[in-house]
């Protein structure tokens, strides 16, 4: 029997519609009823709801080889250890990655963007780079960018929305934002921050149906 992460995937792959009634049986949480209706949950940017695959993982952990990793050599914390490690290379293989070293764990969504975002002020930009985010974004994704730019003095753009609550994409940027198709049915919004000594765009991805054999590297430079 298939997950419902296997059937996603194959559903992608053929073209066919996402069955959102077995996605949602996958999370026994939104089995739950609030005043008399379905729970609908929005909430993701602050905690996500786990699958039951993910609860059933961690309470196989806890009650079979709970220990701290790379830190032991008893049974435990070998176990604790490669299942950890097991999970670094299925997820290197999820999303395509090149190496496994490039699966770093952390916290959550706004750790990983601080870290990001620290790495790239040391390292990468400069003054009169620009960073474009949407005015969209979870607070999370604003101020580490702002701070970024205090620090090194790049300009920080955003890309506006709609009455709707619709990015406005059309010559909001000119060059800066794009649509690129991604094979398959896919699409990715690709965020431009251009440099003004160069011709060459840093470009990050972000994949809205992504297929994961098509997923460019994170970072990659475009004429």
């Amino acid at each position: 029997m298939k997950t419902v992460m296997e059937e996603t995937a194959s559903r992608r792959q053929t073209g066919e519609l996402l069955d959102l009634e077995a996605i949602r049986r996958d999370f026994p949480i939104l089995s739950r009823k609030v005043r008399g209706k379905a729970l609908v949950y929005l909430d993701n940017g602050a905690t996500a709801q786990k699958p039951h695959s993910v609860i059933e993982t961690i309470d196989h952990y806890y009650r079979h080889y709970n220990a701290n990793i790379h830190r032991g050599v008893h049974t435990l914390s070998e176990e604790a250890t490669a299942a950890y490690e097991g999970a670094r290379d299925r997820i290197r293989k999820f999303i395509n990655a090149g190496d496994r070293r490039e699966i770093i764990f952390v916290r959550g969504a706004t750790e990983a963007i601080n870290l990001v975002a620290t790495c790239l002020g040391w390292s990468t930009l400069k003054k009169g780079d620009e960073i474009i985010i949407s005015a969209m974004e979870h607070h999370s994704n604003i101020v580490p960018w702002q701070l970024l730019c205090e620090r090194s003095g790049a300009v920080l753009r955003v890309v506006p929305i709609n009455e709707a609550g619709e990015l406005i994409l059309e010559g909001a940027f000119g060059p800066y934002l794009i649509l690129r198709p991604l094979g398959k049915g896919g699409m990715g919004v690709v965020y431009v921050a251009r440099t003004r000594e160069e011709d060459h765009p840093l470009v990050a991805l972000k994949c809205l149906r992504p297929d994961t054999a098509q997923i460019p590297s994170f970072a990659e430079r475009f004429r």
